[in-house]
């Protein structure tokens, strides 16, 4: 009995991701965006507006930290926007507040629409709970415009002078019950919209082992980080950016997502060559000594 209700268990949650990566794609496609589903890191990558990469569970709380950590790594290389879509983080996500889970954008997926269609949400989820962000210049502007001191709007909110001027000075973080007095006195310009976090540095992202692949474009002068989607490695160098596929399959999803994205592709086959893809044998792959000569095999395959 117990093992046919975890087997239940487990199939209601793998319903429910696929239905929701079917619903994500199929707005994001009316909404101008290019989309490809994927497997294993990230369920969806879509490029418009953004570059986005999405991962869709049915609680946030049960994705792995190196999971978070190579879509972080990803988001970097592609300058795209990672998020977390759910419906529960140990309890229900809220509509319109933007939780984080090991730092990658957690929302649920009115919050995410909202988001695509207006470009901002406002609300943050902290140990303080649900939180704005003051605008330390409109506050002030708004605070002279009205001739009320610190005291006063001290005062007027509840809290200390200390925290009104830290609201003046240091774009802090308010609580959503003064947050609504906040906004009766000076309106809604007064609070920063949210911005999904990017990410500018992989050089702490320790995902683990790293594969002889990314090791191997290193020394030839590249950046490189391990995926393990529907592409192994991506690596860049300058602005050439390779998304590398490794082995031998009948069909490389490397190739749609790097026309998804304009990016250069490559795999890396052990026996059979591929005729769909710019590629090299492995073994020749590691006797490369300049990144230029591998550069030269990924784009010469474009040119024919």
């Amino acid at each position: 009995m117990k093992k046919f209700l975890n087997k239940l268990v487990n199939y209601n949650i793998m319903n429910y991701r696929e239905v929701m990566i079917e619903e994500v794609s199929i707005f994001l496609l009316r909404n101008n965006y290019a989309v490809k589903q994927c497997t294993r890191v990230f369920d969806i990558i879509a490029n418009g507006k953004n570059t986005l990469l999405i991962k869709v569970l049915k609680d946030a709380n049960s994705i792995s930290e190196q999971t978070a950590l190579r879509l972080k790594g990803t988001a970097y290389f592609l300058k795209a926007i990672p998020f977390i879509i759910s419906s529960y983080a140990g309890s229900k996500l809220v509509d319109g507040v933007m939780y984080s889970r090991f730092g990658v954008n957690t929302v649920n997926f009115e919050t995410f629409k909202q988001i695509i269609s207006n470009g901002v949400v406002f609300l943050t989820s902290s140990r303080a709970g649900e939180t704005l962000t003051v605008n330390s210049e409109v506050f002030k502007r708004k605070r002279r415009e009205l001739n009320m001191s610190l005291k006063d709007v001290a005062d007027y909110l509840g809290v200390s002078r200390k925290m009104v001027y830290d609201y003046e000075y240091g774009n802090s973080r308010i609580t959503l019950q003064k947050a609504v007095k906040l906004y009766k006195l000076f309106g809604k310009s007064v609070f920063k919209p949210v911005v999904p976090s990017q990410f500018d540095n992989v050089d702490n992202l320790n995902t683990g082992k790293e594969s002889v692949f990314s090791r191997k474009f290193k020394q030839l002068g590249f950046k490189a980080f391990d995926v393990n989607s529907d592409f192994d490695v991506i690596a860049k160098k300058n602005t050439d950016i390779i998304l590398t596929e490794v082995g031998d399959r009948k069909h490389f999803n490397v190739v749609f997502v790097s026309k998804l994205l304009g990016l250069l592709s490559l795999v890396v086959f052990k026996k059979k060559k591929p005729r769909s893809v710019a590629s090299i044998a492995m073994k020749d792959f590691f006797e490369i000594e300049k990144a230029d000569e591998l550069l030269n095999i990924v784009k010469s395959f474009g040119r024919r």
